[in-house]
């Protein structure tokens, strides 16, 4: 969301300094219009694009774990996710290419990786994708999901 409003900004700035030489340089109006455009709306409308892109997916891995927006645990960042239903006992994983859903037995093993900030790898018995990564936007975020998936799978359900 950060993008999309620094886009925005260059975007209003840019146009803002292209119409100021065009008036001082008595620039066609079609000059104008491409400069400002190019320049300046082209980025804002990539990161538009690439957000919506982002909300749609992460509706999409909330529907395919049977989940409402809130409710249960899920964390989303980057374009990667994570989304788990307790009542279904299932564990909803999505990547920049791919979402798969997966029940509590199919977890081999998940950790935090130290040596990157707040990434959880997840093993799974799944021979067509055996290992997701998901990025977290902060490192207290993936160790609170480390004790969730604790307590759930391990612990038998207290953390829901």
């Amino acid at each position: 969301m950060r993008k999309l409003v620094l886009a925005g900004a260059w975007a209003l700035f840019t146009t803002y300094v292209y119409f100021q030489i065009m008036q001082e340089h008595h620039e066609s109006v079609f000059v104008f219009l491409l400069a400002s455009g190019l320049m300046g709306w082209l980025p804002f409308a990539l990161c538009l694009r690439l957000e919506m892109r982002r909300a749609r997916r992460r509706l999409e891995l909330l529907a395919l774990a049977g989940l409402a927006e809130g409710e249960s645990f899920s964390n989303f960042y980057a374009g990667e996710g994570v989304a788990l239903n307790a009542k279904e006992r299932t564990l909803c994983l999505m990547d920049s290419k791919s979402m798969k859903s997966y029940g509590y037995q199919d977890i081999r093993r998940w950790e935090r990786r130290v040596d990157t900030v707040g990434i959880l790898t997840f093993e799974m018995k799944d021979s067509s994708h055996p290992k997701w990564s998901v990025k977290f936007a902060q490192v207290s975020e993936s160790i609170r999901w480390m004790e969730v998936l604790e307590q759930e799978i391990n612990e038998g359900g207290v953390a829901a």
